[in-house]
């Protein structure tokens, strides 16, 4: 068992959880598991939607279609902060018009956060190779632990 002063910096019960958040299944996922760790623990949640960047579209989508999903992504997000008004959880909504990989480490960073969450939607290699991959970059690239959900 390693000592304590080889476990690196910060603080040993994660108080800071930021989720990337998508509007996707398993971003859902990812911010329910947060929100019910940071009610054991009594941590504050960040919950960034970052719309900047490639959409996983192979098509191109209108102005209106953009506008709906941003409209559909905020409510959400009103949903996810009154779950986590019910757990006597702080939740916070942040949006960034950034690629969703820029957006989290840098506001990891900006905090700083203490714990990362994110969804994975299970994409084969060729479309990783096509599209990229917002769980594998943070996992490489992050100085804080990181937690992908399926």
């Amino acid at each position: 068992m390693r000592s304590p002063r080889n476990l690196g910096e910060g603080p040993v019960v994660p108080a800071r959880f930021l989720v990337g958040y998508d509007g996707s299944e398993p971003a859902q996922r990812a911010a329910l598991f947060a929100l019910r760790l940071a009610s054991s623990l009594g941590a504050r949640v960040w919950l960034l939607y970052a719309s900047g960047g490639s959409s996983g579209q192979a098509e191109p989508i209108t102005h209106e279609e953009r506008e709906s999903g941003h409209g559909a992504i905020l409510s959400a997000l009103k949903r996810l902060e009154g779950a986590g008004r019910d757990l006597g959880v702080p939740v916070e909504s942040v949006f960034r018009d950034t690629p969703p990989t820029e957006a989290l480490l840098t506001f990891a960073r900006e905090l700083p956060a203490d714990f990362l969450l994110v969804g994975t939607r299970g994409l084969t290699a060729p479309e990783r190779l096509a599209l990229g991959s917002v769980s594998a970059r943070l996992v490489a690239e992050a100085r804080i632990p990181v937690t992908v959900v399926p």
